[in-house]
Order: C-alpha cells, then sequence, then structure tokens
C-alpha cells in the first residue's frame, strides 16, 4: 500500500476550530517523488497564472502530456483510499462522520494548482463527501489551510502549517468551514482525495474508466467541461 495506513491511525484528532487529523508522510517517498514530478510537469507547462487555480483530474493529465508511468501512480493511491480497512481507519478517528463500509463509495482525486493572486471561498466541503484529504505537495514553503469556526473570516481559526507529504484530513459536515489563500510569491500545488458516495454524484455520466497499457484501469469522474 502507498498510503500511511499506520500514520492514520496514529494521529492525533485536533479539535481547533473543528476535528481534523494531519498525517505526515502520507504517502511514500518513491510515490511522493513521483508525484512531485506530476507537478513539476504542469508549472513547466506554465499552467500558473495569478488570481487563478487550475483543477486537473486522471484525464486532463493524460491529455497534457504526463507519463503513462506517473498516471499509474497517481491512479494507485486512489485505489489505496478504496479500501475499506482504509476508511475505518479514518472514521474511527472521528467522532461524526457519514457512510459506512456497505455504502458504495470511490475515491475522487485531482491535482489543484492555485497561483498567487486567488482566493478560495471558505466552505464545508460538500455532501457528497465522507471524507476529504488535502495533500500538500509543491514548493517547500507554502500556506496550508485555514480553519473556520464559521464562514467568516473574521471568526476562531486555525491555520495548518504547510508540509510537503502532509495530508490534511477530515470527515466534511455542515460546520467544516474551510479555506485557502497562496503566498503572494510562488505558486501552490496539492493532491485532493475525497471519499464520495456513488449514489449522489451529481453527473453520473461523467464516469469515465480510464485503460493504460499493460490493460488495467481506474475508474474516475471527469469534471463538466
Amino acid at each position: 500500500m502507498l498510503i500511511n495506513k499506520q500514520g492514520i491511525v496514529d494521529a492525533v484528532v485536533s479539535q481547533e476550530p473543528w476535528e481534523h487529523i494531519l498525517v505526515d508522510n502520507f504517502v511514500d517517498s518513491d510515490t511522493f517523488d513521483k508525484l512531485f514530478k506530476i507537478s513539476q510537469y504542469l508549472l513547466d507547462l506554465g499552467v500558473h497564472r495569478r488570481g487563478r487555480e487550475n483543477i486537473f483530474h486522471l484525464d486532463d493529465l493524460r491529455n497534457c502530456g504526463v507519463s503513462e508511468e506517473l498516471l499509474k501512480v497517481y491512479s494507485q493511491v486512489g485505489k489505496n483510499l478504496e479500501d475499506t480497512s482504509i476508511w475505518e481507519a479514518i472514521w474511527n478517528k472521528f467522532s461524526t462522520h457519514r457512510g459506512i463500509t456497505s455504502t458504495p463509495m470511490y475515491c475522487k482525486c485531482s491535482v489543484h494548482c492555485t497561483s498567487p493572486g486567488y482566493v478560495d471561498t471558505i466552505h464545508p466541503d460538500s455532501i457528497n463527501k465522507s471524507v476529504s484529504i488535502t495533500l500538500y505537495v509543491d514548493p517547500e514553503e507554502q500556506n496550508g489551510t485555514t480553519l473556520y469556526e464559521s464562514n467568516n473570516r473574521e471568526s476562531t481559526s486555525n491555520t495548518v502549517q504547510w508540509r510537503k507529504n502532509r495530508a490534511l484530513i477530515f470527515c466534511p459536515g455542515s460546520d467544516t468551514w474551510h479555506s485557502y489563500i497562496p503566498q503572494d510569491s510562488n505558486h501552490r500545488t496539492v493532491f485532493t482525495m475525497f471519499l464520495e458516495f456513488e449514489d449522489q454524484v451529481n453527473f453520473p455520466s461523467e464516469f469515465q474508466t480510464l485503460t493504460f497499457e499493460d490493460n488495467t484501469s481506474s475508474k474516475w469522474i471527469s469534471p463538466i467541461k
């Protein structure tokens, strides 16, 4: 398994301002190096433009020319998160969560490339999600995620410290308000991984199966174009 399951089990739940955990070394070093290469590839393509955020799903990355090797690693991280033992390890950390192991779910992953000048709207995450994971990838220093007590930037808050290969994990609810604002001098790249309910998918027709050269495949959802 590419994911640090023991790190999830050992994580201490923070209550400020709502329940969340931080897992350092969320994926093994070789896997992280490959994810970092995806980030650098996108940076070299010039996707970072001031005041904008671009989101790339698996098919978008293939269309951009990301190599098969890197795509398969990206896909495997998502498949690891579809292991019910991972769901249970995460759910067991929290006092409340949505979903049980018999509920059909899938992992929706995407790469978020955010540029200086972009301001993320405060949001709690959608009801489609049982688990929300944000993995900090690039650069070495950036702003992490700010967690709020309410939908107000003046409310009690806690900013998660940025660290490469650190994952912020929580179970979305009506009060899990958060946002992020990149530093004014640098880009910000994170990998988000959401465990979502299949029966609540807004656009089920958008399910796609991407087949690799060795005939293995991965099911993903693409954004509406």
